[in-house]
């Protein structure tokens, strides 16, 4: 009787601290505890389907060799989440099934390098108003990035336009002055030969004359 006695009351008294948690939870308010090591505890959340869940901690003590063990498990045991926390400061998040909703149990397991109990403070969010600003605010990031992406893109395009051009006038001016020294060069071996084309005709000219005279 004894132990159906204390089993009832621990039952009553879980029941209990399960419908604080779902109140404080639903209602979005922080709830404040403290963690200790290696004991997990856990926080239950019932989500609609294809429902958002953010989650956000605060554990303002938590030192540079502390962790803190952090996994969500569905209805069946499903591990949806599993990883490891080091900050202080952060937020979470999950989706439920697209099939139905279920109850989802979030664990955080503290590993402390020092056995003092680690103030702890989390709130849980499942607004589905949140859910579509954050996708929205997805689809902003993805047009922002192909907006810079393309922005990227048009002044390599400018800057390459820009390089050509500068090259073709360079080009141009190399042309112009080796067409110009081409001319000049002409020119100076049409002198050259025209001079040349005179003094041997007048060379010629000179030495019949001569031989003429003798």
């Amino acid at each position: 009787t004894t132990t159906t006695t204390k089993f009832t009351m621990s039952h009553l008294t879980s029941l209990t601290l399960f419908a604080c948690l779902l109140f404080f939870i639903q209602s979005s308010h922080a709830i404040y505890t403290y963690l200790h090591n290696n004991q997990m505890q856990c926080f239950q959340e019932d989500l609609n389907p294809n429902s958002f869940a953010h989650i956000y901690y605060e554990a303002p003590h938590l030192q540079p060799t502390d962790s803190i063990a952090y996994t969500v498990t569905d209805s069946t045991g499903k591990k949806v989440d599993d990883r490891t926390l080091q900050e202080r400061k952060s937020m979470l998040y999950f989706t439920s099934s697209a099939d139905s909703g279920e109850v989802y149990e979030i664990c955080f397991t503290p590993r402390l390098t020092f056995q003092v109990p680690l103030e702890f403070k989390v709130r849980i969010d499942t607004d589905d108003e949140d859910r579509d600003q954050t996708a929205k605010k997805n689809r902003l990031d993805r047009i922002n990035d192909e907006l810079e992406t393309l922005k990227h893109k048009l002044t390599t395009i400018t800057e390459d336009h820009a390089y050509f051009r500068r090259r073709e006038q360079r080009f141009r001016k190399t042309t112009n002055s080796t067409a110009s020294r081409v001319f000049w060069l002409s020119f100076m071996e049409i002198l050259v030969l025209v001079a040349v084309g005179a003094y041997q005709a007048y060379h010629m000219k000179r030495f019949l004359k001569t031989k003429k005279i003798q």
